[in-house]
């Protein structure tokens, strides 16, 4: 059994049987920790493709933020990658169906400066798989 606490003081019991367990947990403590984060600060990185894609699906950096903040593991195409650019950080990958089109949505919990990165949102450039659903 393991236990973590996140930073809101609420104890996580995980008994780990299963590889898949393992992994959904981990997905689990990261959106926790993520939802967390990000409702103190939250940073939406201005890229061209991020930006073409919230005007094609006429939507606002603040609706993006709602859409982030309401991700399920269901969600989770991948994670936790490491960030190259940025050595001992990781990056996580979702994906959601927008008004017929899969957005690719990457981000990162940066735990010394207290908040969280949306580095993509933007439509998929191929297929996205969800191991969880």
């Amino acid at each position: 059994m393991v236990t973590v606490v996140s930073e809101e003081g609420i104890r996580y019991h995980v008994i780990t049987t299963r590889s898949e367990m393992v992994e959904r947990h981990k997905v689990v403590l990261f959106l926790t920790l993520m939802k967390s984060t990000a409702q103190r600060k939250f940073i939406f990185v201005g890229r061209p493709e991020n930006i073409a894609t919230l005007a094609k699906l006429g939507i606002t950096r603040v609706h993006a933020k709602s859409l982030v903040l309401g991700l399920t593991p269901e969600d989770c195409v991948s994670g936790p990658d490491p960030d190259y650019s940025n050595p001992g950080l990781d990056l996580w990958v979702f994906g959601l169906r927008l008004s017929g089109t899969d957005v690719y949505i990457k981000l990162q919990v940066v735990m010394s400066e207290g908040h969280c990165v949306c580095v993509s949102f933007h439509e998929a450039e191929k297929p996205l798989h969800y191991p969880l659903r």
